[in-house]
């Protein structure tokens, strides 16, 4: 129930920054070459420093963090083979695991 609640909150928080920074997803506008990524706060209190092998689930090009997260929680994992179809897919791989509160869909439908 925790876990809910949290990831309940978190995405509010995305879809209201989303909206105050004018990168908000609507329907299937979203950025087909990255995902977004909260840590779950045990994961960023680990200290670990995530790299592309942390995540053999998809095939990544890079991780970058946020540089205007106040958590340090908050990263862009962008995928070697950009499409829609691979975006859910690693949306719906990651959130499986316990270290992520919440994977997501962000920006435009184009590839940066």
């Amino acid at each position: 129930m925790k876990k809910l609640f949290s990831i309940g909150a978190l995405m509010l928080i995305v879809l209201v920054g989303g909206i105050m920074s004018g990168c908000g997803n609507k329907g299937n506008d979203f950025a087909i070459d990255r995902v977004g990524i909260y840590l779950t706060q045990a994961a960023k209190d680990s200290g670990k420093e995530y790299t592309i092998a942390d995540f053999p689930e998809i095939e990544l090009l890079k991780i970058e963090p946020w540089s205007d997260s106040v958590t340090n929680r908050s990263f862009s994992l962008y995928l070697k083979k950009p499409s829609k179809k691979n975006v859910l897919k690693a949306v719906e791989l990651l959130n499986k695991r316990d270290d992520i509160e919440l994977a997501f869909t962000t920006g435009s439908a184009h590839a940066s």
